[in-house]
């Protein structure tokens, strides 16, 4: 593929396995047209640049999230487009491999949390230190990287998820965990014994916890009506406004596709120089990863197959596409 005059084009070295190729693989869905490479997140090397590109060079190590179901763009293959104020300098502290695993989960994190929760990142940093962010789904890819940019912020993080990943979400920084299987009921006594109402924000990275969030907004929290602020990821179901939360629904999906001059990728990669100073301080920890043995296209059949019947998006596959 041939780089436009803001693009980049990668020499694949390792691509990480997604929930979203096995539904485009099933559906179809956000396939532009076929026959296709899937594939959106990866590692690699910059072997040429568009005329209008200032921020890479030929040679240059980088990682990212590619636009979804375009030709051109999928890393699934050797050679793959980037739109490249979207695309990360790969930090020298960090591998290929940990550079394959970040993009997607850090960028969604940091976005819908700046902008579905109400924070003034000036302010924040006189805040009181007492005060709590209730983070659903804190295991999972956004998950871990919400609980880390929430201790950056000076926020005290209640952390819901599954009691096999108390371990790993504690060492990320989480002040409180709760098992998310509890009953509602039981969830939101916990809540209240741990923050004493002590919040006003909520994320739901699960797409999954609409009722319990509100709940805890509207039955634990102390905030005034009108600064309790509920994000999530789900917006594909329509969620019933509840008078005094603002409910910010995450258009995800949309993040780094159509360009990079749709205001919602301007805003986006206005952001990604601050996240880079944060991976390259050792601020922020990417996700554990497994590798499967076997280089190339074998090697992505066989992990898209594995994917099926993993249990747990606590850790990232990856496959070495070249070397």
């Amino acid at each position: 593929p041939t780089p436009s005059k803001s693009q980049i084009l990668v020499k694949t070295l390792l691509t990480s396995i997604n929930p979203i190729e096995g539904i485009q693989q099933a559906t179809g869905m956000l396939v532009k047209s076929w026959p296709i490479p899937l594939g959106c997140d990866a590692s690699g090397i910059v072997i040429k640049t568009g005329e209008d590109v200032k921020n890479f060079k030929v040679g240059d190590r980088v990682s990212g999230t590619t636009r979804l179901g375009t030709n051109g763009h999928g890393t699934f293959q050797e050679f793959f487009l980037m739109d490249a104020p979207l695309a990360f300098k790969t930090p020298a502290n960090l591998s290929d491999e940990q550079a394959a695993t970040f993009r997607s989960g850090l960028v969604t994190s940091y976005f819908v949390l700046l902008n579905g929760t109400g924070i003034d990142l000036e302010r924040q940093k006189d805040k009181d230190s007492d005060e709590w962010i209730i983070l659903i789904g804190a295991a999972g890819s956004v998950g871990q990287f919400s609980v880390q940019i929430a201790k950056l912020w000076g926020f005290k993080v209640l952390a819901f998820c599954a009691p096999t990943n108390k371990e790993l979400v504690k060492s990320l920084g989480a002040d409180g965990i709760i098992n998310h299987k509890l009953p509602l009921d039981d969830q939101l006594r916990e809540v209240k014994t741990i923050t004493g109402g002590k919040f006003s924000r909520v994320f739901d990275s699960s797409a999954m916890a609409t009722k319990t969030a509100i709940a805890a907004l509207a039955k634990i929290s102390n905030a005034k009506d009108g600064s309790k602020y509920f994000a999530t990821t789900n917006d594909w179901t329509a969620i019933d406004p509840h008078e005094g939360i603002k409910i910010y629904q995450a258009d995800v999906g949309s993040i780094g596709q159509g360009g990079a001059d749709t205001d919602l990728n301007t805003k986006v990669a206005s952001h990604i120089p601050t996240l880079e100073k944060y991976l390259a301080s050792g601020e922020l920890k990417t996700m554990k990863y497994e590798k499967k043995e076997e280089i190339g296209f074998g090697g992505i059949l066989k992990a898209l197959e594995a994917f099926k019947t993993k249990k747990g998006k606590e850790v990232k596959t990856i496959v070495r596409i070249s070397q």
